[in-house]
């Protein structure tokens, strides 16, 4: 199983300091993956919570100048909002100048005023998202890229340089829906909700291999909002049929949360830690790299 932390990007406490500590702390202590969230203009009731967000393609580039293993990823851009040619340049232009080193996950987004903010249609977003994605994988791919949808055309264009990945930039979908999980098995290279039930995420899991197609490899992952308590073992309450909005407990508790997911096949783990502070981020990001992360490496 392979581990991710956010380098938090959001927020009051986010800031240039603390966006580089965290990932260079997440290089340091083992982690495989490093991420990004993805806020362009929430609205006015969110400025506590999301108005203080840093762009996170930019940001990935400045974290591959600094950073030298882990990979670095966005979970997730919303791609409906954005020119999937322009994304698929700037992504491609990060790849190079990290060596090989991004992920891109994408997701259709939820927010309609965001939508509305940028002149984007929300009620079409999952149909421009699957183009787009289809969009991202020629322009990275084929040396004449062409292309002919109902919101995307192009021919006879040059798309270089081609990401240092040879096969083209990892793309993960994020989402916890039924659309997601197909869009993942037939477009995607991973899939990978966000604060799922238990049930839910192994019924998900059923179905991405049924339609998953026999040579495509489609790794499973998740995201969970959590809060890593030292001393406090919590997971015998822990309900899994229900939403866990916040994972809670010690070294134990999720030592046997991941067994449990272990089991249903999830590959990836990425952590989301809930903090008051970036002492505290820090501090989490540490224990559960060093009493949490041995027993699955």
């Amino acid at each position: 199983m392979k581990f991710g932390v956010y380098a938090t990007n959001w927020g009051q406490l986010a800031s240039k300091k603390a966006i580089r500590e965290m990932a260079l702390l997440a290089e340091e202590e083992g982690y495989d993956t490093c991420w990004l969230g993805d806020v362009i203009m929430p609205r006015e009731e969110d400025r506590e919570a999301l108005g203080n967000t840093y762009e996170p393609l930019t940001t990935l580039a400045y974290l591959a100048a600094d950073t030298s293993r882990i990979a670095l990823g966005v979970a997730v851009l919303v791609l409906p909002l954005r020119n999937p040619i322009v994304v698929a340049k700037e992504m491609a232009t990060i790849d190079v100048l990290s060596e090989g080193r991004t992920i891109l996950g994408v997701g259709v987004g939820w927010r309609e005023d965001e939508f509305r903010f940028l002149g984007a249609d929300f009620h079409k977003r999952g149909r421009v998202l699957d183009e787009a994605t289809k969009v991202l994988r020629i322009l990275w791919v084929d040396d004449k890229p062409r292309f002919k949808g109902k919101y995307f055309n192009f021919t006879g264009g040059v798309f270089e340089p081609k990401p240092a990945q040879k096969d083209g930039i990892p793309i993960w979908v994020g989402g916890n829906s039924d659309a997601a999980i197909r869009r993942a098995a037939t477009l995607g290279d991973a899939w990978h909700p966000s604060s799922i039930p238990i049930n839910d995420f192994a019924r998900g899991i059923r179905k991405l291999r049924k339609l998953t197609p026999p040579k495509r490899k489609v790794l499973a992952s998740v995201e969970y909002r959590m809060m890593l308590t030292p001393g406090k073992k919590q997971y015998p309450d822990w309900k899994p049929d229900l939403y866990p909005q916040v994972l809670t407990g010690d070294a134990r508790t999720f030592i046997k949360i991941l067994e449990d997911l272990d089991e249903l096949g999830l590959e990836h783990f990425q952590c989301d830690f809930g903090y008051s502070s970036v002492d505290d981020l820090r501090t989490q990001t540490r224990l559960f790299a060093r009493e949490v992360m041995p027993s699955f490496k």
